[in-house]
């Protein structure tokens, strides 16, 4: 079981206002919303900097120097 750790961070109001919503929407807390984001931003992050890793491997393959 993963252990949470308290952070501090300046954030934009109209950030939080967007996540106060979506967390009223979604019926969560606004730290259970805070969380979720946080973990899928960072999903996508490494995602896509897989892809781009993968994209340059397989340019070079094709173009032999």
């Amino acid at each position: 079981m993963s252990k949470n750790t308290q952070i501090c961070a300046t954030v934009p109001q109209s950030i939080i206002n967007d996540i106060s919503e979506i967390a009223a929407r979604d019926n969560r807390t606004f730290s259970q919303t805070v969380a979720l984001l946080l973990h899928q931003a960072v999903k996508e992050k490494n995602r896509k900097r897989k892809n781009a890793k993968n994209v340059q491997v397989s340019d070079h393959a094709t173009n032999p120097c």
